[in-house]
């Protein structure tokens, strides 16, 4: 048997011809020119499974969830300044807390320009105020006045 028939009758099987469009697709994949089959063929499967419909329905609703967390972020910096200004001692820890809420709060309202954000300024720079008052004091040492 000659080469050449060898070779017609490896291309009469179907298994044959999908291997050859294989091999071609993901040669020209790895190849440097910037065709690419099978991301295409990914793409365009995705789109038809719907795909694109679920990941954009998830990425609102996570986007709603950081949004709702913001404003729960919001309404605890909003309390602890509420409670500053009646007077309220708070802990270290309460601190720490209020701190870490402030950073987490500017950054996201930072990376999020259309989130209403002018309600905490006057807050936040209260909080600020105090915190470096008790630093400068060293007041995390000293003990509150109901203790002593």
């Amino acid at each position: 048997m000659s080469l050449y028939e060898l070779w017609n009758s490896f291309m009469t099987t179907p298994e044959a011809k999908a291997i050859i469009v294989i091999v071609v697709l993901s040669s020209i994949e790895l190849s440097p020119i910037e065709i690419n089959p099978w991301s295409w063929i990914g793409g365009l499967i995705g789109k038809l499974l719907g795909v694109k419909a679920v990941s954009d329905k998830v990425d609102a609703i996570d986007k709603k969830v950081d949004e709702n967390q913001a404003i729960t972020i919001r309404v605890r910096i909003l309390q602890f300044e509420d409670s500053l200004q009646s007077g309220k001692e708070h802990s270290k820890d309460s601190w720490n807390q209020v701190m870490d809420d402030v950073r987490r709060y500017e950054e996201y309202t930072s990376s999020n320009p259309d989130f209403k954000n002018n309600i905490t300024e006057a807050s936040v720079a209260h909080i600020n105020k105090v915190y470096s008052e008790l630093l400068d004091k060293r007041a995390w040492t000293t003990t509150l006045k109901g203790d002593e």
